[in-house]
């Protein structure tokens, strides 16, 4: 079960979903991969390159400071604007050669990496040289210590010839294979021209090594071009030194990734080249880093994520066996947590049910209970009573029972439509509802009849209270539902046995309901408003109780008799008065029956009796009769 379980693969899944993210940033990576290799690349060969730059600007501008001194040499200084050739200028062109050294001795602290300085005389067509320590033609200097190339020194020539000396010029020439540069600086008197130019040849092969002592990563090239597009120096293989070549045909070659950055003091142009192979290994070894992580990773996550997945399912597990039943389909559901939750649904349905159960069998024993309270009083409180507690509640308060029934003699507002049972249903709730928020109460049905016992502290300070709302809801029962209810209420009492107590009050004042036509009776009223005028003696009453509780029915109902026969007889006796004495024999025969505990036996009583009622049928003997 755990290998084919739905939820043990559903965890799994769920699991493993969550690694789809690492797995589609492989796959973004690769594709980026290059750009971003090639973006940190450029970054770095960008600063290569302002490197190679500061390095060779560093060098030249070095140059241009020591030609610029050694304008300000006075031996220098006294030959522009003057012709060098008289005989006045002897010691001072004997003395210029020395400057020559100073000005290379300066220089060789750096490393020598100048081939040679000379001045220039154009006018005079002689060139003074540090190399030849002394004075030379112009063609001689350039074929013995420069090149022996007509056409390169030709150009020399006419470059130095045409050089402008309105300004200070510092520039370059490339006419010696990429071996030599030329970095020339003039000087001239406010009022000539041309009168002196002062040269350098700087060693390229000397810068090439200051720059390549950077350690390059291997494959990398960089070049020099001037201005008009040749190659001064590089290390490319694919571009010669000399070779002219447009800068965009550079820039776009497809093998290479190139970085420029031009020199502000000379026509320099400075070029990185880097392989494109170059980014695509780097591209691929880091892809192939990531690829290797990424699989490693979720190697260990799967079996990091199995046994996470075994550990919970392992409880899941054991509640489907727990719930599972012997039928192999439950044992194996489709779905273990659907499975779970109909269980724990059906479980808390039964327990949902049991509990109902028990509360309704609670109330019904509860009822059932209070209903054996109100026909006899119990002897003592037993352990255990769905009751207990309350009886123990009573003991030390006052009790109060109200009889709650429907009125049946008002036909014509009684709601045929509406069962019995809902009429005692809407009685019930609405009686409890609301005297139960003035007072304590509890209610059972005896009898056809609501009962509702209600108890406290004070309930004499509550009976104005009580009675408004026992006639608020009687008149709201009777608009919402029509029909009639009535209410009779015991006396006051105190404790449990003041229960029954009150309850026998309660149906002595029932009685008098239909008989003064009002729909609440409180006994104590009635007590006040009722008066004997009718001849029934104490002994006359004592006799019928003393039959009835020897249980001689055909004594009590002689007895009986012979009181109605001899008040009937009189003449006197109005149908109310009758009424009277027959609810008082009532009386009496319900408190004799409750000493002998056979109060249940006695009936109801007939309420139709007037002025022509026979007298055989107002006799009472029928109750005597319910008494067996």
């Amino acid at each position: 079960m755990l290998i084919k379980g739905v939820a043990y693969r559903k965890m799994f899944l769920s699991f493993l979903t969550v690694f789809a993210i690492p797995l589609c940033a492989i796959f973004l990576f690769y594709y980026v991969s290059f750009s971003i290799t090639e973006k940190q690349a450029e970054t770095s060969n960008t600063n290569f390159i302002q490197t190679i730059r500061s390095t060779c600007d560093r060098e030249i501008q070095y140059y241009r400071n020591v030609l610029v001194q050694l304008s300000m040499d006075e031996n220098i200084k006294d030959t522009i604007g003057r012709d060098i050739q008289s005989k006045g200028m002897q010691s001072v062109i004997f003395n210029l050669p020395s400057s020559l050294f100073e000005a290379q001795a300066s220089i060789s602290v750096l490393g020598n990496d100048c081939k040679d300085i000379f001045i220039y005389y154009p006018e005079a067509g002689k060139i003074f040289s540090w190399k030849a320590q002394g004075s030379l033609r112009y063609d001689v200097y350039i074929e013995t210590y420069c090149t022996s190339d007509k056409t390169i020194a030709k150009e020399i020539k006419d470059y130095l010839t045409s050089y402008p000396t309105k300004k200070v010029h510092t520039t370059t020439l490339n006419m010696l294979g990429g071996d030599m540069a030329l970095i020339t600086y003039s000087r001239a008197h406010s009022n000539t021209q041309n009168e002196v130019i002062l040269g350098l040849w700087l060693d390229m092969d000397a810068l090439d090594k200051r720059v390549t002592s950077v350690d390059w990563e291997k494959g990398y090239a960089w070049m020099i071009l001037n201005s008009a597009g040749s190659v001064i120096k590089g290390t490319s293989q694919t571009y010669a030194v000399g070779e002219t070549v447009p800068l965009d045909h550079i820039l776009n070659d497809p093998g290479y990734f190139c970085y420029t950055a031009n020199s502000p003091l000379i026509d320099w142009t400075y070029i990185m080249m880097m392989p494109k192979n170059i980014v695509q290994n780097s591209a691929n070894q880091l892809r192939i880093f990531f690829t290797i992580s990424i699989i490693l990773c979720l190697g260990i996550a799967v079996i990091i994520i199995r046994k996470v997945t075994l550990s919970n399912y392992t409880p899941l597990n054991n509640l489907v066996r727990a719930f599972a039943s012997d039928n192999e389909s439950d044992f194996n559901p489709n779905d273990e947590f659907r499975f779970i939750d109909q269980k724990i649904r059906n479980l808390l349905e039964d327990k949902s049910s049991m509990e109902d159960g028990i509360q309704k069998r609670d109330a019904s024993l509860t009822r059932l209970n209070l209903a054996s309270i109100l026909v006899s009083p119990p002897e003592s409180l037993s352990n255990g009573s769905p009751l207990q507690d309350y009886l123990l509640q009573l003991s030390d308060e006052q009790v109060l029972v109200l009889n709650i029934k429907i009125r049946s003699d008002c036909v014509q507002d009684t709601n045929e439509d509406l069962p019995i049972e809902m009429k005692k249903f809407v009685i019930e709730n609405v009686f409890l509802e609301k005297i139960g928020s003035i007072i304590p109460c509890m209610i059972t049905e005896l009898e056809g009849k609501q009962v509702l016992v209600l108890h406290g502290e004070a309930i004499g300070h509550k009976c104005g209270q009580i009675e408004s709302a026992i006639s608020e809801l009687q008149q709201f029962i009777s608009e919402h539902f029509s029909f009639q209810s009535i209410v009779a209420a015991g006396g006051i009492h105190h404790g449990v046995s003041g229960v029954h107590s009150s309850y026998l009050e309660a149906r002595e004042a029932e009685e008098f309901i239909y008989l003064l036509d009002e729909n609440y009776i409180n006994y104590d009223e009635i007590k006040d408003r009722t008066s004997r005028s009718y001849t029934y003696s104490l002994q006359a009453e004592e006799r019928i109780s003393t039959a009835v509780r020897n249980n001689n029915k055909q004594l009590a109902s002689v007895l009986i008799n012979k009181v109605i026969e001899d008040s009937w007889g009189q003449k006197q006796m109005s149908p109310r008065t009758l009424r009277y004495l027959i609810i008082d024999i009532y009386c009496t025969l319900l408190k004799s029956a409750d000493e002998k505990g056979w109060i249940e036996r006695i009936y109801a009583l007939k309420p139709n009796i007037s002025s022509s009622t026979p007298i055989s049928e107002a006799k009472v003997s029928e109750v005597a009769v319910a008494i067996a």
